[in-house]
């Protein structure tokens, strides 16, 4: 039996759980930006837009745009139809 005495490596990006309003539902993220956030929630790849605590956040710019304990970030996909 193998015993671990360090804790296990992790990114320069993790961070302990911190909480969010995701499309106003609480939620445990250890999310580091939008687009970690977006990758957790299986949309990374998808065609959605983004706001952050109220501002609309560019796709180009989720990568660089950091989350902090208690922000609000609203995921809307586009809806066809008429």
């Amino acid at each position: 039996m193998r015993v671990l005495t360090e804790e296990p490596r992790r990114s320069k990006t993790w961070r302990p759980d911190m909480r969010l309003l995701v499309n106003g539902v609480l939620q445990d993220s250890e999310a580091a930006t939008l687009a970690d956030l977006l990758q957790s929630l299986d949309l990374a790849k998808s065609a959605v837009a983004t706001a952050l605590n109220g501002s609309f956040i560019r796709r180009n710019d989720r990568a660089s745009t950091q989350l902090r304990e208690g922000d609000s970030i609203e995921i809307v996909a586009p809806m066809q139809g008429g």
